[in-house]
């Protein structure tokens, strides 16, 4: 009863603080109750004073309650109950029914009838209005953080959706690299091609002008036109007076149907001249298929050209020699058969051209009944055809019957490689010469068997013995001059020479066919050089003339004394000469014949080249067909397929072209899409002659896919089929047009506004149904005029943004606005906008979303506000939590005065310390801008000269040494490890230093590498006695330590080497939250 009544005198000045104050003995005995307390439970202080408190409140004998209260009595640190505790202690509710909420704080206080013993004080504070306050702020910032989270939701997808773009730039980006590779090597060949290349625009060729965009180096060489001056001018610049105007009407045909076309034709150079052009125009397609460019590659060809009408006047010279020359003449193929035949050849076998093309020289009608011309004729070609040249003499019937005598040669024609590919049969009609040989047979035996060469020569010599003069010549007429073949004079063969026919008397023998004078040809041409050298006297001259009748030279004699017997000199000069006409006109027509060979023989080897070039060509492409990607056939009238290539036998589903050549094109198509080529496509492709579109074909497992197919006639009949299989295209088509459409959707259904222009923001291409709404504004204003939306920005926002647009990277920019709607309100705007490029990595777009944070923004200012209330009432809560333990220090001060012992005010100056080290860190947390953490190096240094004024000590007599991190510690670390400081510093300062002894005390408080903390607390004092450690001590201080050291779950270590450290390694403590 005693203590009771003590306590009541300590407590009394708690009686009418406005908190409640219940202090209770380690037996849970009532030792004060204050009239808060009264108020509260309508318990009056007199009926629970001196009692058991859980007889009225049982459930503080619950573990929960029951062993937190011992820890506070075994002088644990102050401990704050839930408000759990308040439904049982404190049920008073209030006016409106809520029951109140009370914040209670139990702190240890020394027992001053128990020397080691502690009262436990509860103060408990009524909290209701703060936590309906806190309450309101949660559900404020639970309200916030699911705005923030949508957000960040949509800022996330918005994110996934740049990163998609990204990927789809850096893969364009890597396609552009390598087409910029490709371009390059291309442009080098381009540029250094011999032949003239020209890039045009894709206009039509009915269009005013299709500008010319690119030419290369070669056109310069080719036209005298430099690229500056072409460029932006339609390449008619090049045509002329002689530019065929049908192939322009062929090319013009070409290019309107988008057609490649290869032609030939002049063009003119800048200087005026012309020349000849082999011309091939492309048409260029984009990825889209759409044309966008021609491609003329022209081949200057005028040397060809050249070459051409030379071989055609060539043709032309050896067809008038082929066909009206009197001899027989004509090609054979090695076996002996007709290739061609000359008229005479024709009109001798009384066949046409047609008849005898093919047919075995032996085999001619009019030879059937003369198998021994047969043989011998079969006998002479198979040695031709070994290379030899054959030469008889036959006697052969004509188609009527009549013989003709024939000097007939076979010579051999050989390609490079020297077999022989043609024979050239030769066959003169000798029946006269042999009639006038017969007849002269014993006057010129001796020229009768001489021909070729020696010929001129032996006749001129048996000429001058058989007439007795001194000179003969045989010349041939060449222009206006002759030229001796053979020159007899004196018995010697003179060199050959040539002189002019006028002022000879060869002049009148030429124009005369025959000419005599007997004597004094000297008076008659008294000019002539040759009548002057040889002293000539008589001249007798006869004309040679061909089988045609042409005069191709002279045979005359000449002697120095007057020609006698006139007549008979005369017949035999005509026989002589007509001998020698024959055999001139003969080595004539060798020659011609020989330059005929030699000509066709060259013609042959040019057409064999071109015929081997052909051959290459088409194997080249016919291997570009069979490694086509695109399915290629041919179809024949009958509706059979005749030729496929590899794709489109792969498209088809089948192994091998085999099993489609031969078989009808429907089989490729069900009834249904036959019907449809049969009905509509066929009549088109018939009135045309092509067709493009799309069908649906069959394959051979009877599957069906999508085809593009491009139909072409074939002159003829049949047709050109170009398939490709568009499956994959229509699906992915499909696909975009279903995208399309989801993102139009999605445009125009959410809140947000989305928009896209052009890359210089003069043209707006998409604006969302959302501007409507938030701007108020019609869609329609922002299409007509784009830059009118800036007209609804608050004056105050708009030479901001402006300024801000045109000096933002790239189309990219972030903006919060005003704007103001025609009805007048305003609203919060937050504007973002990102490029979007090509496949070149160009910008061509510029798409943004534009959102109405209005609400966010005043959410925002409620929210500020409100978090600064929250501070404030933080604050006071910690200003009021650190004036109830001011109090309870003061209390504890004021209990000092009335103690006079020693040991009583120790105790009490220890409580009084400890309540000062947690009111300082309550201090510290309302004075900091985070409420939740302390700056723990400030308050170790306000805590430790607290304690060196608290026991009166001089700082030159134990100086302290503080080395703390700048760290910051919460409230459920702080107060344990504040405790702990405080209870070292304490102890060293009342034990470590006796009789003023000189001293220093070491805080030093660091961060480890593990995140963990780092404690030590070290005096050079007198240390501690030997009987003394850790695990078993009966010192109040220690045991204080230990309870706080686990409170922290920390490692403690005690060092006596140097004085006494005490080393303390921790985690910083993390409670769930209480309220």
């Amino acid at each position: 009863m005693q203590n009771l009544e003590i306590a009541a005198e300590k407590f009394s000045v708690l009686e009418r603080v406005p908190i409640g104050i219940c202090v209770l003995r380690e037996d849970f005995v009532v030792l004060f109750w204050n009239r808060c307390m009264e108020d509260w439970t309508h318990l009056p202080s007199s009926e629970i004073v001196g009692t058991h408190l859980c007889d009225y409140f049982p459930h503080l004998s619950q573990v929960e309650y029951a062993s937190r209260l011992q820890q506070i009595f075994a002088g644990g640190p102050p401990t704050i109950f839930s408000s759990q505790l308040h439904k049982h202690l404190i049920p008073a509710p209030l006016p409106n029914g809520q029951l109140r909420i009370q914040h209670t704080t139990v702190t240890a206080i020394p027992a001053s009838d128990e020397p080691a013993g502690f009262y436990a004080i509860l103060s408990i504070q009524d909290v209701t209005e703060l936590t309906q306050r806190v309450q309101d702020y949660r559900t404020m910032r639970d309200q916030a953080l699911a705005e923030v989270k949508e957000r960040l939701r949509v800022e996330e997808e918005l994110a996934q959706y740049r990163n998609h773009l990204e990927e789809l730039v850096e893969e364009r980006t890597a396609a552009l690299f390598k087409a910029n590779e490709q371009l390059r090597l291309l442009e080098s060949v381009v540029v250094n091609a011999n032949d003239t290349i020209v890039v045009t625009e894709a206009e039509l060729i009915s269009s005013p002008s299709p500008r010319i965009l690119y030419v290369n180096e070669a056109f310069t060489h080719q036209t005298g036109y430099t690229p500056e001056e072409v460029l932006g001018k339609s390449p008619r610049i090049l045509q002329g007076p002689k530019t065929d105007r049908a192939q322009l009407d062929k090319i013009r045909a070409a290019l309107l149907n988008w057609e490649p076309i290869r032609t030939e034709l002049i063009n003119y150079r800048k200087d005026g001249s012309e020349f000849w052009v082999e011309l091939n125009i492309v048409p260029i397609a984009n990825e889209c298929g759409w044309y966008t460019h021609w491609v003329s590659l022209q081949r200057d060809i005028t040397e060809r050209k050249a070459a051409e009408q030379a071989l055609r006047e060539s043709e032309r010279r050896f067809h008038a020699v082929f066909n009206n020359t009197f001899q027989l003449s004509g090609l054979l193929r090695p076996d002996g058969t007709f290739v061609v035949a000359n008229r005479a050849a024709l009109d001798f076998f009384g066949l046409t051209q047609e008849e005898i093309v093919g047919l075995p020289f032996w085999e001619v009608p009019c030879w059937a009944f003369f198998q021994e011309i047969q043989e011998t004729v079969k006998a002479a070609i198979a040695e031709a055809a070994l290379g030899k040249f054959i030469r008889h003499e036959f006697t052969l019937p004509n188609a009527w019957g009549n013989l003709t005598t024939f000097d007939f040669s076979l010579k051999p024609i050989f390609d490079e490689t020297g077999a022989v590919i043609l024979l050239i049969p030769e066959a003169r009609d000798i029946s006269k010469r042999k009639q006038e040989e017969q007849a002269l047979q014993s006057l010129v035996s001796g020229t009768a068997s001489v021909t070729g060469e020696d010929f001129f020569p032996v006749l001129v010599q048996h000429l001058v013995l058989a007439l007795g003069v001194r000179h003969a010549v045989v010349a041939q007429k060449r222009g206006s001059q002759l030229q001796t073949l053979a020159f007899w004079s004196n018995d010697q063969l003179l060199p050959n020479t040539t002189f002019e026919i006028i002022g000879n008397p060869c002049q009148r023998t030429l124009e005369q066919g025959i000419y005599c004078c007997a004597a004094g040809i000297q008076q008659l041409f008294p000019e002539n050089h040759l009548l002057k050298t040889f002293n000539i006297e008589s001249y007798l001259g006869v004309s040679l003339i061909d089988s045609s009748g042409q005069v191709i030279g002279s045979l005359f004699i000449l002697d120095h004394i007057k020609l006698t017997n006139e007549p008979q000199s005369e017949a035999i000069l005509r026989i002589f000469a007509a001998r020698a006409a024959a055999e001139l006109e003969r080595q004539q027509a060798i020659k011609a014949l020989q330059q005929f060979a030699a000509e066709l023989e060259m013609r042959v080897e040019e057409r064999t080249a071109e015929l081997k070039q052909l051959n290459q060509q088409l194997r080249k492409q016919l291997a570009a067909i069979e490694a086509a990607g695109d399915g290629i056939a041919i179809v024949n009238p009958n509706g059979e397929f005749s030729y496929l290539n590899n794709a489109h036998v792969t498209m088809f589903g089948y192994e091998s072209a085999i099993e489609l050549v031969g078989r009808h094109w429907k089989v490729l198509y069900e009834l249904e899409e036959m019907s449809r080529l049969e009905q509509v496509i066929f009549p088109i492709l018939l009135q045309t002659g092509q067709w493009h579109g799309e069908a649906i074909a069959k394959k051979r497992d009877g599957t069906t896919f999508f085809e593009e197919l491009s139909l072409t006639s074939i002159e003829g009949g049949g047709l050109i089929c170009v398939c490709r299989d568009i499956t994959k295209r229509k699906q992915d088509l499909e696909a975009l047009r279903d995208s399309e459409e989801r993102f139009r959707q999605f445009a125009d259904n959410i809140i947000q506004v989305f928009w896209m222009t052009d890359s210089g923001k003069s043209q707006n291409l998409y604006l969302s149904l959302a501007y409507e709404r938030i701007w108020g504004r019609s869609r329609e204003s922002i299409y007509a005029q784009p830059l009118s939306y800036l007209d609804a920005v608050h004056p105050e926002d708009r030479d901001r943004i402006m300024t801000n647009l045109k000096t933002a990277p790239l189309g990219e920019f972030d903006h919060e606005y005003r704007i103001v709607r025609p009805d007048g309100e305003e609203r919060w705007i937050r504007d973002r906008a990102f490029p979007i490029r090509n496949e070149h990595g160009e910008v061509y777009r510029i798409a943004g979303i534009a959102e109405d944070i209005t609400q966010r923004r005043q959410a925002d200012e409620r929210l500020k506000a409100s978090l600064e209330e929250k501070e404030v009432l933080l604050r006071e809560i910690h200003h009021r939590v650190k004036n109830n333990l001011q109090v309870i220090s003061s209390l504890l001060q004021l209990q000092s005065r009335y103690t006079k012992d020693p040991q009583t005010l120790s105790i009490l100056k220890e409580s009084q310390n400890r309540v000062k080290s947690m009111a300082l860190i309550h201090e510290k947390l309302y004075q900091s801008e985070d409420l939740s953490r302390i700056d723990f190096n400030d308050y170790i240094h306000n805590l430790a000269k607290n304690l060196l004024y608290s026991y009166s000590i001089d700082f030159n007599t134990v100086k302290l040494n503080i080395d703390v991190e700048q760290v910051t510690l919460n409230l459920e670390t702080a107060i344990p490890c504040g405790l702990f400081i405080n209870e070292l510093v304490s102890n060293a300062l009342k034990h470590a230093f006796p009789q003023g002894r000189q001293g220093q005390i070491c805080i030093k408080f660091h961060q480890t590498d593990d995140d963990q903390f780092l404690l030590v607390v070290n005096d050079n004092g007198i240390g501690l006695p030997e009987h003394i450690n850790l695990t078993n001590n009966q010192t109040l201080g220690l045991r204080l330590v230990n309870t706080w050291a686990n409170q922290l779950q920390g490692s403690l270590e005690l060092d006596r080497s140097h004085g006494t450290t005490f080393k303390l390694k921790f985690l910083e403590l993390h409670y769930t939250p209480r309220i």
